[in-house]
């Protein structure tokens, strides 16, 4: 039975204590789209549905706002081609905050860059998610870490994140990491973990960058762009690294991958 398209008006004032912590739990089916906003809000945005019972909670504690999409929802509620669950945010730009997304099923798309964030945690879930940084963000960030279920998962101008280490964990869907932006400002570390799914790791060309690779590989490809640094054999992964790093040049960034017999691909673009 179809019901009533109704949207929802989005408006979360920041709180009046430091530090601030962002959390959304968007695990609801349907599409999620999240960008920098424009006002002096923490959170605005939609939310358009046609199910019942589709009011999105808040719950403030100290200085950790709490966003549920929305709480007690049952997954099938929304299944069939009536349905609609489209989810429109736009995030708070005026002070810092660490943000954290506890994502599930259905489409996500992210843009990051831009705003003030001090930490990034994603959850990803199932989902199939693409998480951008089209310019810097305003605050560096100590910490960017990306957990994604059986979806599949883009990361693009992870360089403009300015993040001082990355933590990306995949079960088994597939990645693409586009470690690129307007430029590396500082040294970073990065764990990659790729169990039995597919990885495509690419990485800015002239970027002082140090690929490690351990686990067992069901098939792997290096592009031009590396030299290898030891003489292991392929199945069991290698080093590698850029013309740059060899050199010396700093910053630089360095990646430790692992993987299950997934496939791994790195490249320079």
């Amino acid at each position: 039975m179809a019901h009533e398209l109704r949207t929802q008006a989005i408006d979360v004032a920041y709180p009046d204590v430091d530090p601030v912590t962002l959390v959304l739990t968007l695990k609801a089916p349907g599409d999620v789209t999240a960008q920098p906003g424009t006002g002096e809000q923490l959170l605005a945005g939609t939310l358009e549905c046609d199910a019942p019972e589709c009011a999105p909670a808040v719950e403030l504690h100290g200085g950790e706002v709490r966003f549920t999409h929305p709480e007690g929802w049952r997954i099938d509620s929304l299944l069939g081609r009536d349905r609609v669950n489209r989810l429109n945010l736009e995030l708070g730009t005026t002070k810092p905050y660490a943000l954290h997304v506890k994502g599930g099923i259905g489409h996500a798309s992210y843009e990051f860059g831009g705003l003030p964030i001090t930490e990034l945690l994603v959850q990803a879930g199932a989902a199939e998610s693409t998480i951008g940084f089209a310019r810097p963000v305003l605050t560096p960030m100590s910490t960017l870490r990306v957990l994604t279920g059986a979806g599949s998962l883009r990361l693009e101008g992870l360089l403009n994140a300015s993040a001082e280490r990355f933590e990306i964990k995949g079960a088994a869907g597939s990645a693409r990491l586009h470690f690129t932006g307007d430029t590396l400002n500082r040294d970073a570390k990065a764990e990659v973990t790729a169990a039995l799914g597919s990885c495509a790791i690419l990485i800015s060309s002239g970027v002082p960058a140090r690929v490690k690779v351990s686990g067992a590989i069901a098939q792997m490809t290096i592009g031009p762009g590396f030299v290898r640094k030891d003489t292991g054999a392929t199945f069991w992964g290698g080093e590698y690294a850029t013309p740059e790093y060899e050199a010396g040049a700093r910053p630089s960034l360095e990646i430790d991958v692992t993987t299950a017999l997934g496939m791994l691909s790195i490249e320079t673009v």
